[in-house]
């Protein structure tokens, strides 16, 4: 008869390779980046009322800033690496984190949509994303995390790049994702 700790050591052991192929990542290896989607859940799910993308004129940024940022999601999709679809006019929830330069985290920012024209809405951070500074080794960045709602309005139908711009000591500083968004006609 074997050992009963040797079968709870055998089931410990394939929970685990189980739990790890389900993540697909390791969250130890800072390559691999901040777990996606990983807000910590301590923090109330609420959103605020929606703001509105409006036109904006993108600013010259400064190349030599070298932020970080990411959009984890995009309503209840998976955006990092994705082309996500929405309706013109309708409202799009984005979530995900972001670091200035200096590895701390920005007291307001602009998620930008850049095609032919380019809209801008602003957003703060301040959702825990222990995932962030774990993996920059940051520990200003616990607070990383933001969560956008806002009505895509006046956005034109077409594809867009999403972006993070933000002001770093009087410099502008944008990072971009390698995420976009497809606006379509409204329904109806």
């Amino acid at each position: 008869m074997k050992n009963p700790s040797t079968r709870w050591t055998r089931a410990l052991a394939l929970l685990a390779v189980a739990l790890l192929a389900a993540c697909n990542q390791n969250p130890g290896d800072p390559a691999a980046g901040p777990v996606e989607g990983a807000a910590d859940n301590k923090q109330p799910a609420a959103i605020s009322a929606p703001r509105q993308f409006s036109v904006i004129e993108m600013p010259a940024i400064d190349k030599g800033l070298i932020a970080r940022c990411s959009v984890d999601m995009i309503g209840k999709q998976k955006s990092r690496g994705q082309t996500i679809p929405a309706q013109s006019g309708g409202i799009v929830r984005l979530s995900g984190w972001v670091a200035d330069p200096g590895r701390r985290v920005p007291a307001q920012f602009t998620v930008v949509l850049m095609g032919t024209e380019n809209y801008g809405v602003t957003g703060t951070a301040g959702i825990k994303r222990s995932d962030v500074a774990r993996v920059f080794s940051a520990p200003a960045l616990a607070d990383a995390g933001f969560r956008v709602q806002a009505t895509l309005g006046p956005v034109a139908a077409g594809e867009y790049a999403v972006g993070i711009l933000f002001d770093h000591g009087g410099k502008k500083a944008l990072c971009t994702t390698n995420t976009r968004l497809a606006v379509g006609p409204a329904a109806g």
